[in-house]
């Protein structure tokens, strides 16, 4: 079992992982209107 620092790591860890690929699909797909991207 993971001790709550290692936890914490690992889902910040994912979160940036989420975000960079979030910010790369967005900027390879130019389809995607400014609204919606700002939503999400």
């Amino acid at each position: 079992m993971l001790s709550k620092n290692q936890l914490g790591f690992l889902y910040m860890f994912l979160a940036v992982c989420a975000f960079s690929i979030m910010d790369l699909i967005v900027k390879w797909s130019e389809n995607y209107p400014v609204g919606e991207v700002l939503f999400f």
